[in-house]
């Protein structure tokens, strides 16, 4: 041993004074002469060591009694047992240490939870496994507001896992050193996981709990109390939250499921509502209040028409099964209406003749004209969108101003067939006034009255009949196959139309009509009477 031995008591250890013993004590050095002998040595004087024990202290009166004869006894206490037996519970901990340290480096620290799965002393596959088939036996369950539970199984959607993965690093954050350490972070960790379900299975399952069609006949006839108020529909459900969101628990349900948590508090993760945000219900209001919120301004000059929620809402209905219906036949009445109280298209209108006379023309096809089919059309996307718009109404036809007697510009051809006169206006100034010739009556060919438009404008046309087949000039029609065009004729005017008169058309000196066509477009309105 090359450590020294440092004795407490050293006095201990001293050899008796005796002569005889330090002969025996020098004679036993003199034979020592290796390793063994001296360790024969060492352990024959750990044999005879003793440790001399502190006498009790004694009572100062009871001192006088003691003889000078009684001394302490020294007790002795073997070393060499004790050194042994420490070494050796060193070694056995040693090997422990040693044997826990191999056993472990291949395999998960005891009391090690992966992702809720026990994995204790299993190698990374073994967890693996274990991971995948601890999968069978979850569930997750509902805690219902009423307190009643219920749930649903991993068989019941087709739940497994498509994936586990990161296991082996996992495995590697645990030092096989530590395997004694018992509050080591690593024994509680997360896998990598991917999993799957059967969604539909999921959803019908969902619809088959007690709680979702408790609600749904708590539903029962609600569509019923909706009410319209205030330019919106509203339904009074006492601000109770008792009816079940089936989408939201759906997707509560889903997200919990994907994460494995053992189950939720239906109140706790508000899946409760209010009837008027049931599944079914709330989109129907939603779109019963867009459809109400609409407002549409028709322009019509200074004849402007408003609609908006109040007249819109009696157009509105929902039924038991929650569809929102908006009434297409009120839709066409609605725009019937408009089209009587804004189309001028053959109504009597009041007008003052280039004589000054006021007279009532009536008939004849110009004027404003609603389109109802393209109207109606419009009008439903207003009102489906819940727009709120100024704009006018889908025309089919256009007058150059707005008004019932005044949509006549101050740009026209008026034509006379009394008087078997032409004036021409543009802007207000008479670019033509001419004779002409007109229908002959007496043939039931008469020019129709009434006020007309010029459909379009044709050069070098070739009129045809039954009868005739005419080449003219300036072709200008505006009442099916009557229209203003040149023809020459040795005169004009008069009486000539009552016998030899046209067809309808009215009959233009040459350079009239090339005026008329020259100046005048499409559009331009042809007054008859």
């Amino acid at each position: 041993m090359d450590e020294k031995l440092e004795i407490e008591n050293p006095s201990a250890l001293e050899p008796d004074t005796s002569d005889s013993d330090d002969a025996q004590s020098e004679s036993k050095a003199d034979d020592i002469q290796d390793t063994e002998e001296l360790k024969t040595y060492v352990d024959d004087e750990i044999d005879d060591f003793t440790i001399e024990e502190k006498p009790e202290e004694e009572d100062p009166e009871d001192a006088s009694d003691e003889t000078p004869s009684e001394v302490p006894e020294k007790k002795k206490i073997p070393l060499k047992p004790i050194i042994i037996s420490a070494a050796a519970a060193v070694l056995a901990a040693l090997l422990v240490y040693g044997g826990g340290a191999w056993y472990y480096s291949s395999r998960f620290f005891f009391n090690t939870t992966i992702s809720g799965s026990d994995c204790s002393n299993l190698t990374a596959e073994e967890a693996s496994e274990k991971i995948r088939s601890d999968i069978n036996d979850y569930k997750f369950v509902l805690r219902e507001i009423d307190g009643a539970e219920e749930q649903i199984n991993s068989g019941d959607i087709s739940l497994e896992y498509t994936a586990v993965d990161g296991i082996e690093e996992l495995k590697k954050k645990q030092n096989p050193f530590k395997w004694f350490i018992i509050e080591d972070e690593t024994r509680n960790m997360t896998a990598e996981r991917k999993i799957s379900m059967d969604e539909e299975a999921l959803k019908k399952k969902v619809d088959t709990l007690k709680c979702v069609s408790d609600s749904e006949q708590s539903m029962n006839g609600m569509t019923e109390k909706i009410r319209y108020s205030g330019g919106a529909y509203h339904i009074d459900s006492n601000g109770a939250n008792n009816i079940i969101s089936r989408s939201l628990l759906y997707d509560k349900i889903k997200a919990g499921i994907e994460d494995l948590y053992p189950g939720m508090s239906l109140e706790d993760e508000g899946c409760y509502v209010g009837a008027e945000n049931e599944d079914r219900m709330k989109p129907a209001l939603e779109r019963m209040n867009t459809y109400v919120s609409a407002k549409v301004t028709y322009d019509h000059g200074s004849e402007n028409v408003v609609l908006d929620g109040d007249t819109i809402s009696n157009w509105v209905s929902i039924g038991s099964d929650y569809k929102v219906t908006l009434s297409d036949g009120m839709i066409n009445e609605y725009v019937s209406d408009l089209a009587d109280k804004f189309n001028t298209c053959g109504k009597s209108r009041a007008f003052t003749t280039s004589n000054g006379s006021k007279i009532t023309v009536s008939g004849g096809d110009y004027g404003w004209r609603i389109d109802i089919g393209a109207e109606e059309s419009a009008l439903t996307e207003n009102i489906k969108n819940g727009e709120q718009v100024e704009r006018e109404p889908k025309y089919r036809q256009r007058a150059a101003r707005y008004g019932p007697n005044n949509d006549l510009s101050n740009t026209y051809v008026e034509v006379s067939i009394g008087g078997q006169h032409v004036w021409a206006y543009k802007n207000g100034n008479l670019i033509v006034s001419t004779d002409c010739v007109t229908g002959d009556p007496t043939k039931n060919r008469s020019t129709d009255t009434g006020v007309y438009y010029i459909k379009y404008k044709e050069r070098n046309a070739t009129l045809k009949g039954e009868d005739y087949s005419t080449p003219v000039s300036y072709w200008m029609p505006f009442n099916g196959g009557q229209g203003l065009h040149d023809l020459n004729r040795g005169a004009y005017g008069g009486s000539i139309y009552k016998g030899n008169g046209s067809h309808g058309c009215v009959n233009l000196p040459y350079g009239a009509a090339q005026t008329i066509y020259e100046n005048f477009p499409s559009g331009t309105p042809v007054v008859v009477y």
